[in-house]
């Protein structure tokens, strides 16, 4: 063999070597992209899917307290309902016709069972059926011995008995008071039946 042919022989096996070299360098660098490739299709994947996660959360903690927000705002609405209605009724009592306010007042003062105390009322009351009311006290309650009083209270509307340091709270606000107590719920049911 020559030298030309042993050093062509010499390249002929390094060039087949360079090229089975470079390819399989060629197959590692595209596997290293192909897999770099997936890490980052897998990563980007996991990015979006933890942003739909994190949108869903926002929107469902946003949606909480949204729908929090909204039953107290129809609690309170409900609440000033109810507040008008109890407040109406009170003024209603407040401003019966004379006669039927002095039997609504003689009313309460013959529940307590008392025949005799002294008669507070309202300034407006005294002025107006003070002294209609001892009339209708007398009669309805024989043997009676109550007072109108010259002291005036700054209730709405109603009485309050005294019997020396006793004093029984027959106002409108007393009365109101008792009556929410014992029908909120009863006209809660009513007033907000339909929802």
């Amino acid at each position: 063999m020559s030298i030309e042919k042993i050093t062509s022989k010499i390249i002929e096996d390094a060039e087949m070597q360079a090229r089975s070299i470079a390819e399989d360098a060629q197959k590692q660098a595209d596997e290293i992209v192909s897999r770099a490739q997936q890490e980052a299709d897998q990563k980007v994947k996991d990015a979006e899917q933890r942003g739909k996660e994190d949108k869903l959360k926002v929107i469902s903690r946003r949606q909480s307290v949204a729908d929090i927000d909204s039953r107290k705002l129809l609690l309170q609405t409900k609440q000033e309902k109810l507040n008008a209605c109890f407040s109406k009724a009170a003024e209603e009592a407040a401003d019966l016709e004379p006669g039927e306010y002095v039997e609504f007042l003689t009313g309460i003062a013959a529940e307590t069972g008392l025949k005799k105390a002294e008669v507070i009322l309202n300034a407006r009351d005294r002025e107006k059926v003070g002294e209609a009311l001892m009339k209708a006290l007398k009669k309805e309650i024989p043997g009676s011995a109550f007072t109108l009083s010259e002291e005036t209270r700054p209730f709405s509307g109603g009485l309050m008995l005294r019997d020396g340091k006793v004093y029984i709270n027959g106002t409108i606000e007393s009365f109101a008071k008792e009556a929410r107590e014992e029908l909120a719920e009863k006209a809660a049911e009513i007033l907000f039946r339909v929802q």
